[in-house]
């Protein structure tokens, strides 16, 4: 284990070897594929894949590297340069011909500390050095091969981590954290202050010095995380941390997740999926020891593998589920828009116009009725527009009654808002297509129909009672308010050439504000 309370009490009978790990890194990552290969845990695992997989793509066996090392140094990270290495010991002399071929087949030898080196010119900016007959050394940058050529084994931070690693586990991996302390607690200070609760753990980065953790894998899995703290009065408040943690994380959980998977399956379903996620998070979150040893706090948690596997199926499950129920709303609120657009050109058809945003009373004043009552007759509901009386408003006594009846095709697969609600809304501001009391021509739409907004597809909170005459009031100054936030990353749109296009909600504002206009005299390019 790695926690220093239990120094050596399962440690396995050879040391981690140092040389090659530079004083100063930051990180470091220990694995012994050669041993867990072998382990009965991992029999009907893919040995003989990862033995291939290893051969044609660097020359070497993991099923012959006794121990691998990968660590990290503070350098170059500024710069796109980052200082990371890896330090393979193999059971075996190494076939350094074999790894040529595969890494640098035309490299020239150089050298470095008495060392041949070769870079990976298929592979930049790696560079392979053959360390010892049966060590080989891979590092992104010269410098940082240097100093692992170099490295001495002393009294440092990550060199004492790695002496207290329990090679009884089949995965470590441990931190000095308190060199990266001052970054991240700048970096922090540069981000928008979190929500609550989460500002609670923002003293975090001030009260931890190292982390250490180990994973072994059996008849479950066996993860632990050490925090180092400066003194038991911080390890005692990482503790309070730790067990909010928890609580946060099954307020999260009933919350957040439990509401989104519901919401991916039928009633019965969605309920069954929302207990059973329950169970799963209390049955993990219980398994969780918080315990503190002087200045370390540590988290243990023992999950059987059958949970685990269950656990990660699930949350797998849910984000296809989640990304086909969103394919096949797209596909829905598309066709749907396409068949608004259809019926808007047929209406052009006979009236020699688009309907006017509204229908008015006598005098042309007053708006009574959206234009969506306008193009009832081309959706093939022409029985219900003549039950409507188009010289009282939309919510007369007669009218009213009328909203209940809201053709399906102004309901977006997507929107939450009430029954009788639509958020397929034309454009109406100064230059669209609904600017003004009466119909536009496609004459009048200069810009080119397939680059010119008719309606869209709108947030949930712009939702609008379909036979009142109310749209999406655009504004130039925000040309995407109310749109983007119905589904995730894009919004549907209906242009005046009849065609639907999923628009990113990270368009260009210019961009936009153009496909808004009908004769602004603007270009419309899609890819700002």
């Amino acid at each position: 284990m790695l926690v220093a309370g239990h120094v050596q009490a399962a440690r396995a009978a050879d040391a981690i070897r140092l040389d090659y790990v530079p004083a100063d890194a930051v990180g470091a990552v220990v694995l012994q594929p050669a041993r867990l290969m072998k382990l009965p845990e991992f029999e009907l695992w893919p040995t003989e894949v990862i033995t291939a997989v290893g051969m044609e793509n660097a020359g070497i066996d993991p099923a012959q590297v006794e121990l691998a090392i990968g660590v990290s140094g503070m350098e170059g990270w500024s710069i796109g340069e980052p200082s990371l290495g890896a330090v393979l010991h193999l059971t075996q002399p190494i076939d350094q011909k074999a790894v040529l071929a595969k890494l640098a087949p035309e490299a020239e030898p150089e050298q470095l500390e008495g060392k041949p080196f070769y870079r990976c010119a298929d592979l930049k900016p790696l560079i392979v050095c053959f360390a010892g007959e049966r060590t080989v050394i891979v590092a992104t940058n010269e410098a940082y091969l240097k100093k692992m050529l170099t490295a001495k084994v002393g009294d440092t931070a990550i060199h004492k981590l790695l002496g207290r690693a329990d090679l009884t586990q089949h995965a470590s991996a441990m931190v000095d954290f308190a060199k990266l302390r001052p970054l991240v607690v700048l970096a922090l200070q540069q981000l928008p202050p979190p929500p609550a609760p989460f500002d609670e753990f923002l003293k975090l980065p001030e009260l931890v010095n190292s982390i250490e953790m180990s994973i072994k894998l059996g008849n479950e899995l066996d993860v632990q995380i050490a925090f180092g703290a400066d003194d038991a009065a911080g390890a005692a408040e990482l503790k309070k941390l730790a067990l909010r943690g928890k609580e946060i994380a099954r307020q999260f959980v009933e919350e957040e997740i439990v509401p989104a998977a519901a919401g991916e399956f039928d009633a019965a379903t969605g309920e069954a999926m929302g207990r059973y996620i329950r169970r799963v998070t209390k049955f993990a979150l219980d398994r969780i020891e918080v315990s503190q040893q002087e200045k370390q706090l540590t988290l243990h948690a023992r999950i059987p593998l059958g949970i685990a596997a269950n656990g990660a199926a699930v949350s797998m499950l849910l984000p296809a589920v989640s990304s086909a129920r969103a394919a096949a709303q797209r596909a829905q609120a598309s066709n749907n828009l396409k068949q608004i657009g259809l019926a808007m050109h047929n209406y052009h058809d006979t009236h020699k116009e688009f309907p006017a945003p509204a229908i008015r009373d006598k005098e042309g004043k007053k708006p009574l009725l959206s234009w969506r009552v306008a193009v009832l007759p081309y959706l093939e509901e022409g029985d219900l527009y003549k039950e409507f009386h188009l010289d009282e408003p939309w919510d007369s006594d007669h009218n009213k009654k009328l909203i209940e009846r809201m053709p399906a095709v102004f309901r977006s697969p997507s929107q939450k808002s009430p029954e009788g609600t639509t958020v397929y809304l034309a454009a109406d501001g100064k230059g669209s297509i609904f600017e003004g009391p009466k119909g536009a021509r496609i004459q009048q739409i200069t810009d080119g129909t397939s680059n010119t907004i008719m309606a869209v597809e709108a947030d949930n909170d712009k939702a609008v009672i379909w036979t009142k005459p109310d749209d999406l009031k655009y504004d130039p100054k925000k040309p995407n308010a109310g749109l983007g936030h119905l589904r995730k990353n894009v919004f549907q749109v209906l242009f005046c050439d009849g065609s639907v296009q999923s628009v990113a909600t990270a368009i260009d504002a210019d961009t936009l504000r153009a496909m808004f206009t009908r004769a602004g005299g603007e270009v419309v390019d899609r890819n700002r």
